[in-house]
């Protein structure tokens, strides 16, 4: 279980509290779909896509 107070403005606090339950196997998850994600073929953009004319700004 994770919780978070929060100050109000009435100078009460707020507390809202999170099971972690299932936690792993969802990190789990998500590392292994990110890790299959880069292995998949990316497709490039059709030729008559306009290319971007926006430039970087030096400040």
């Amino acid at each position: 279980m994770i919780g978070f107070a929060v100050a109000l403005q009435s100078g009460v606090f707020a507390v809202t509290r999170f099971s972690l339950a299932g936690a792993k196997p969802a990190i789990e998850r998500a590392l292994l779909e990110a890790a299959k994600s880069k292995f998949r073929d990316q497709k490039l953009p059709p030729e008559n896509t306009p290319k971007s004319t926006l430039k970087d700004i030096a400040i």
